[in-house]
């Protein structure tokens, strides 16, 4: 659950689009890659010390 309250909008496909208008292809997925690896590592940390 804290992996998704961390992730954000980056979730939400409604939320994402409008940084896609916004940037280039490459800066997006940059984006969405950076987005859901800090997600997820955030989320496994938490994990631990709770």
């Amino acid at each position: 659950a804290m992996a998704f309250l961390i992730a954000g909008g980056i979730i939400s496909a409604w939320a994402a689009l409008p940084v896609l208008a916004l940037v280039r292809t490459p800066v997006f997925l940059l984006y969405v890659v950076l987005a859901v690896i800090s997600a997820m590592l955030a989320g496994w940390s938490f994990a631990l010390v709770a």
